[in-house]
């Protein structure tokens, strides 16, 4: 929680809101460019860290981070970039 991590501190009150507005932003566009292709982000892993003193995105966006639904079905992650790519 917010108040967990704080008392922690690990992240500070601010710092907490600004990465959960980062998630919320990043894992939209990523919902969104998905749906382009007729697909349904059901859940992705984002890792942050601090750079310069800022808490950032600082893993790479890729189909092994996340879970896709196509017409009802799983997709591997191989098969996401393929879709997007259009390899």
């Amino acid at each position: 929680t917010k108040e967990g991590l704080a008392m922690l501190g690990i992240l500070t009150g601010e710092e907490y809101e600004s990465l959960a507005a980062q998630t919320r932003l990043i894992s939209g566009m990523i919902r969104d460019e998905l749906a382009r292709f007729g697909c349904e982000l059901y859940d992705i892993k984002l890792e942050f860290g601090r750079c310069n003193g800022e808490v950032r995105l600082i893993d790479e966006i890729s189909g092994g981070n996340m879970r896709v639904f196509k017409d009802g079905k799983s997709i591997e992650p191989m098969e996401i970039t393929r879709i997007v790519t259009g390899d």
